[in-house]
């Protein structure tokens, strides 16, 4: 309905727009006035008209701070303002705070436009993708967990000593589909996914009391459209960190978008009426909560083809599942703006080419065909990188690595008594950790960067190794020369791996050469990552190379320092249903895991002394074997992008995806 508004009054809303153009926070629609002068004003949807006697002057209302194309959506009214998109108080990225800690990049206000072009080896899969599309509820810069603020929920409180959590979601904002975001959607995934078995069989250990199976629940409650509470029986401090950044959670693990979802759920729907749907997706009839598997997306589900046209608060999603290529388009519903208030991404989309393999990636790299690539960056190519960088219109950021890249991990569960003799004698993996030419291995492989670990015995010292080899009864060898384990049995490490990074064979090869050194049989077998993760699932892993968060990041002993990461998958099945399965481990990794639990459910000095009591038990039991540390990733990116962080974390500048921009 059209509103008359006065002289004053108009020369106020005219001020106060362009004064807008310096505001952080949600703002209405902008009005460009080609002509001020003393009239009433008719007030329409998108193009306004300023009357007078005399003469009519057009004033544009469609924002000039969005992207031009979401500007003529607009204008053509397939697309609501603006203002109608943002939440009432958008996640401002600026200077002073952004998705990149402080020092580790000049942030700069960008411009729009443009495609991202990325490459996967994986048909569905794109760790780099995933990471620049994951919203976390809470949100602090970088991956270190430290200054915890707003993400998707603009504020939270703690109260009643760490046991209650309160969340308020921003008033206003949409799912990429344009229905709003309430708490009716937290509602539905604590009761309708959390605290429904058929749907979630084992509640998540994180989302209890001390962090621990054993523990109780968390519970929610609605407090209104926009609130809600988490609580805990204990307190546990940590929980924004889950929330945050640990092992990459998005909003998805308690916010998902109900309108959606529950026209597959039977809560919502009759059974009967399901039966199509489910039939559709070649699943046993009566199975609901399967078809709600398939057609629920988390986070980690970004690259799958279910998630095409899902429902997200990511600033792209998925809009073209190919066998040759993805696309992500620009949501236009994205709840982050710039200090100018203008709305991000910056970016207009993403592309991703599928490719046979990891050395086809480096190709599609040196031909120009690759704006943006962490992942499957690696060092061994750094040379060809940089002989091809002014012809692919490419620069090198060399940053940090968040992990280390290729720790041994041997199983110490597996079902052979021989077997355990061995790998449960702590004297057996300091001895292999001390048979490890690290240097080698650093000047081989890693080109000179890297350094020696500081989180287990790390010195080079062959004799040392043999020396303890020989004290804990390893003295006796065969025909070949290979140690007998004590009881005389024939004993050999036949690690199994897959091609998840280019470095894990490599230096495989060298570690497999280093035991032999001090008589100690190996080999290696490489296979297919899904038989490998198969072969891990049956307990029948006997040991790995793989890379491991905890060296770097204190939360990430979370992840993947505890015995579930090869080390001891009966002890970790134990731990992970309150004794019910698996094995009972021995009390020092009992001992161990209290201090990894524990090290996020406190906060401050009690955290600190937790971290130190976890990582001085990994250094005395070597629990897990670290070859290197602090290797350097040469992240790619297109010479005209900018907003790249230029120190720390290079996985810190997938998060930071949404700020980026091409000065063109």
């Amino acid at each position: 309905m059209a509103e008359k508004i006065g002289r004053r009054q108009f020369l106020r809303i005219s001020a106060m727009a362009a004064a807008g153009a310096a505001a952080v926070a949600c703002q209405p629609q902008t009005i460009v006035v080609k002509e001020t002068v003393e009239v009433e004003k008719v007030v329409e949807k998108e193009v306004t008209k300023v009357v007078e006697t005399e003469k009519i002057v057009e004033v544009e209302a469609v924002s000039g701070k969005q992207a031009p194309a979401l500007s003529e959506l607009v204008k053509a009214g397939s697309l609501p303002p603006l203002d109608e998109r943002l939440p009432a108080s958008p996640k401002v990225l600026s200077s002073a705070r952004n998705e990149i800690p402080d020092g580790d990049l000049d942030f700069q206000v960008g411009e729009y436009g443009g495609i991202v072009r990325t490459v996967q080896p994986s048909p569905n899969w794109q760790p780099d993708i995933f990471v620049a599309t994951d919203e976390p509820l809470c949100a602090a810069p970088g991956i270190l967990a430290d200054g915890i603020g707003g993400g998707v929920a603009e504020s939270f409180e703690i109260s009643d000593g760490g046991r209650t959590f309160t969340f308020h979601l921003r008033p206003g904002t949409k799912w990429s589909d344009g229905e709003p975001v309430t708490t009716e959607d937290v509602q539905f995934v604590y009761e309708d996914i959390l605290s429904n078995e058929q749907i979630t069989s084992t509640f998540p250990s994180w989302m209890k009391t001390g962090n621990s199976a054993a523990g109780d629940p968390l519970t929610v409650e609605i407090v209104d459209t926009y609130t809600f509470n988490v609580k805990f029986t204990e307190p546990y401090e940590g929980f924004p960190a889950f929330l945050a950044i640990c092992q990459w959670k998005g909003y998805s693990e308690l916010l998902l978008p109900k309108h959606y979802l529950k026209n597959f759920h039977t809560a919502y729907v009759p059974l009967a009426d399901l039966e199509p749907l489910i039939a559709a997706e070649s699943l046993p009839k009566g199975e609901w909560w399967s078809l709600f598997g398939a057609k629920r997306v988390n986070n980690w589900d970004v690259c799958r083809d279910k998630a095409v046209d899902y429902p997200v608060l990511n600033p792209w999603y998925l809009t073209l599942f190919g066998t040759t290529s993805m696309e992500y388009s620009r949501n236009a519903y994205y709840f982050k703006v710039d200090e100018a208030g203008q709305q991000l991404p910056y970016f207009d989309g993403i592309t991703s080419a599928v490719v046979a393999d990891v050395e086809m990636s480096q190709l599609k790299v040196i031909a120009g065909e690759v704006d943006f690539l962490r992942e499957d960056a690696t060092i061994d190519n750094l040379a060809l990188y940089a002989e091809n960088a002014d012809k692919a219109n490419i620069r090198i950021q060399m940053l940090d690595m968040h992990v280390s890249p290729t720790d041994v991990v041997i199983n110490q569960t597996i079902d052979d008594p021989s077997w355990r003799l061995v790998t449960q004698d702590v004297r057996f993996r300091r001895a292999l950790s001390h048979a490890t030419d690290r240097p080698t291995i650093i000047d081989a492989v890693y080109y000179g960067f890297g350094s020696m670990p500081v989180h287990v015995p790390s010195e080079y010292d062959p004799a040392l190794a043999n020396e303890l080899l020989d004290d804990m009864g390893m003295n006796q060898r065969d025909a070949d020369g290979f140690r007998l384990a004590p009881d005389g049995q024939p004993f050999e490490i036949p690690f199994l791996l897959s091609q998840d990074a280019s470095d894990i064979v490599p230096v495989c090869e060298l570690i497999v050469e280093n035991y032999k050194e001090v008589g100690v049989n190996a080999s290696f077998q490489v296979v297919e990552g899904a038989l490998r993760s198969e072969r891990d699932a049956a307990n029948e892993q006997y040991a790995r190379v793989l890379w491991n968060h905890w060296p770097e990041l204190w939360w990430g002993a979370l992840w993947d320092a505890d015995p579930g990461r090869g080390w001891g998958r009966l002890w970790m099945d134990w731990f992970n249903t309150n004794g019910q399965t698996g094995e009972e481990p021995p009390e020092d990794v009992k001992a161990f895991m209290g201090h990894r639990n524990r090290s996020i459910v406190v906060a401050g000095e009690d955290r600190e002394a937790e971290i130190a009591a976890w990582k001085k038990m990994m250094y005395d039991n070597v629990y897990c074997i670290v070859t290197v540390e602090r290797v350097p990733y040469p992240l790619i990116v297109n010479k005209d992008m900018r907003n790249v962080p230029t120190s720390g974390f290079a996985i810190a500048a997938n998060f930071s995806l949404e700020q980026m921009w091409y000065d063109r």
